[in-house]
């Protein structure tokens, strides 16, 4: 469930001294979800949020939940990411609640920044319990 994306906005040009932007918001494409068929409609949406511990190390929290038939109670993870090679990434989750699965969830990805604020985060994560391989997209906005 780590991962990345939000909304596309623009960014905003800004001196050097404010870029130290401490926050980072985000969701994963993939889990921006709607399904619709015959007496049957729901979705599930999720977002999270990862702070600055170093200039290369994030820790945070992701927030999944569903509406319509896919209702469910709030799936919450912890986890973390560490840029490795300027923007090459590794992350790692692990779920807290029930809802949120079971197992590790390690991820690789890339952070392509298109502005200040906004960043474009392909990944590919495993879950270890699972043993399943998820490939996402996403955005963040740095705040």
């Amino acid at each position: 469930m780590l991962s990345f994306s939000l909304t596309t906005m623009f960014a905003q040009d800004e001196s050097e001294d404010s870029k130290d932007y401490n926050w980072t918001v985000f969701t994963n494409a993939t889990e921006l979800t709607y399904v619709s068929g015959d007496g049957f409609s729901g979705g599930a949406l999720s977002a999270g949020a990862l702070y600055n511990i170093s200039e290369k190390f994030q820790a945070g929290a992701v927030l999944a939940i569903g509406f319509g038939d896919l209702e469910s109670d709030a799936a919450i993870s912890i986890g973390a990411r560490y840029f490795v090679f300027n923007d090459v990434f590794v992350g790692a989750s692990l779920p807290v609640t029930d809802e949120a699965g079971e197992g590790f969830n390690l991820s690789l990805g890339n952070r392509f920044n298109l502005g200040d604020r906004i960043e474009f985060l392909p990944g590919i994560s495993y879950n270890t319990d699972e043993k399943e391989i998820t490939i996402s997209t996403g955005f963040a906005i740095k705040l």
